[in-house]
């Protein structure tokens, strides 16, 4: 056997990366077809071989993994993003320490070309080694068809229907994408893959539409069990959909996640859902926390009262943070002053970003602090790797 090499994926290698994700993925006995599941990283005319990382022994894959840059907008403010996805290794390869060479090499690149964050999906433990942890806090909101009945009893949503958008509805399209970046923070979606991003995770993406004109959209799993996304001009056109989604999919049950920003449809749904959970959302982890810290902070002072105070906090072996808020009005700057909290990359960013946190925070920072974390940053499942 020749000793293994590691390269940048080339045109030359896309059916090979897709034919081994599929195999690997599939080896545990659930058939991926990762062309339908990512169509905006895999469908012809979407690959990116050189933004995978692969690992060749006698010239065949034996480990890959997916760095893919986004860009995520808060308030105007762009943040660097790498999203990691596709972590394959051959059943016959693991053990070999291929996946943590890979995963450094990545991150070593993502410091390199001043990625501000990287985020991914899977088990926490094995990915925390990383400097990813869980974050992101979210509210799932569960709601059944009694809910329905009851509390939209009066809402007349005859004149409401839901159609699904096809790959040349250009024009609905467009509507989808304006009301997405409207969002005080979205991760940017090219005009070309837009559709593939809708799609994509096995989803449908359906126009909301009151008579001929589109007020909306909404983003459902092939099971119309979740709403992953949902966009309407007029926050009360939601409850128009939603009463719309339960009549024409006679579902019993539907569950509809919302982010700590989209504060109308936190206030809208929680007057009736059955019940609901705060939780994180995705693992994250930060390479340069004064941006990440700075736009954030920056968005939940747009809709929420944060106290008056200040706070440094050292990230060891990285930087330290003098966090501000003035009149309610936060800045964040480099400091050099003393830390009144030192913590390391993957605690800072949990402190930071994750709501499981909440009981830390009240108990080991100043009462001022307490209402500044977590801090809102999101995902939406369309944009996950």
């Amino acid at each position: 056997m020749n000793q293994p090499i590691f390269v940048k994926g080339t045109p030359a290698d896309n059916g090979d990366i897709l034919d081994f994700g599929n195999y690997v993925f599939s080896h545990d006995g659930n058939p991926t077809d990762f062309i339908r599941m990512v169509p905006k990283c895999y469908r012809q005319g979407n690959e990116v071989p050189d933004q995978h990382y692969l690992v060749k022994e006698n010239d065949r894959i034996r480990a890959m993994i997916g760095s893919f840059p986004l860009t995520m907008q808060v308030l105007g403010e762009s943040l660097s993003i790498a999203g990691i996805g596709t972590v394959s290794v051959h059943p016959y390869a693991r053990g070999s320490g291929y996946m943590k060479k890979l995963m450094h090499w990545a991150q070593e690149e993502m410091q390199a070309n001043n990625v501000d964050l990287s985020i991914l999906g899977g088990q926490r433990q094995r990915y925390e080694y990383f400097s990813y942890t869980p974050a992101g806090a979210a509210t799932t909101f569960w709601l059944n068809s009694s809910n329905i009945r009851h509390h939209l009893r009066d809402l007349d949503c005859s004149g409401i229907t839901l159609r699904p958008i096809a790959r040349e509805d250009t024009q609905a399209l467009e509507k989808c994408r304006v009301l997405h970046e409207r969002q005080p923070l979205f991760l940017e979606r090219s005009r070309e893959k837009f559709y593939d991003i809708l799609i994509s995770w096995n989803s449908q993406v359906l126009g909301i539409y009151q008579g001929e004109e589109m007020t909306g959209y909404l983003i459902t799993t092939a099971g119309h069990d979740a709403i992953n996304e949902l966009e309407t001009q007029e926050p009360q056109q939601m409850l128009l959909a939603l009463k719309a989604f339960f009549r024409d999919f006679g579902c019993k049950n539907l569950s509809v996640k919302a982010a700590a920003f989209e504060t109308d449809k936190l206030e809208l749904l929680t007057e009736f859902c059955e019940s609901s959970s705060v939780g994180d959302s995705y693992n994250y982890a930060i390479f340069h926390f004064e941006p990440v810290v700075r736009a954030l902070m920056r968005l939940k002072a747009s809709y929420a009262h944060l106290a008056d105070g200040a706070l440094v906090l050292e990230i060891k072996g990285r930087e330290t943070l003098e966090i501000c808020v003035s009149q309610g009005v936060p800045t964040v700057s480099a400091s050099q002053k003393p830390a009144d909290l030192s913590l390391d990359a993957l605690h800072a960013t949990r402190l930071l970003l994750s709501a499981s946190m909440t009981p830390f925070v009240q108990t080991r920072l100043p009462a001022f602090a307490a209402s500044w974390f977590p801090l809102p940053i999101y995902v939406f499942r369309q944009d996950g790797i």
